[in-house]
């Protein structure tokens, strides 16, 4: 049941953008600003899974729906110095989204019987005062998590660039 899963996502973007044809003490500079919007409704499936000593599994269905929005702000400028060269800089949110098997609405726990693990190979015990450091059972988990949101950075970016020859 761990890898009986899937997960429906809608995605809707919205971008707007503006154009910079403009001066800056008296240096020609273009570029734009631009702002996107992205909103994600993620409905994720699974199974909640347990493991019992005795060999068997008890499972449950399990369903999660998680939605966000986020603004994702962008400006980019290009100066014109004189003698062919020019200064870009560069600003923005940026957005990473979550693989698909992290947001997985699976859950899984187990435990083993407990074993003596001075033995090599290990053999079954019973846990007892005089021996509870070293006949111990072993727990076991794993799982995805439906609540995970987007990483997000803000990222700059500069660079000095020098043109050589005509201004062809």
């Amino acid at each position: 049941y761990s890898n009986d899963w899937n997960i429906d996502e809608k995605l809707a973007t919205f971008f707007l953008k503006f154009d910079i044809n403009s001066e800056f003490f008296t240096l020609p500079v273009t570029g734009n600003l631009g702002f996107q919007y992205v909103y994600a409704t993620q409905v994720s499936n699974g199974f909640i899974t347990q493991s019992l000593p005795s060999g068997m599994a008890a499972t449950k269905p399990y369903s999660h729906t998680k939605s966000y929005g986020e603004l994702l702000p962008n400006l980019n400028l290009r100066f014109a110095v004189p003698g062919n060269q020019v200064v870009r800089l560069a600003l923005s949110e940026e957005m990473s989204r979550p693989r698909l098997d992290q947001l997985v609405a699976n859950a899984s726990a187990g435990v083993s019987l407990p074993t003596d693990h001075t033995q090599n190979p290990p053999l079954p015990c019973t846990p007892t005062p005089a021996n509870v450091a070293t006949c111990y059972g072993g727990w076991s988990g794993s799982g995805g998590n439906p609540n995970l949101k987007p990483w997000l950075a803000t990222a700059f970016d500069a660079t000095y660039e020098k043109y050589f020859g005509s201004d062809k």
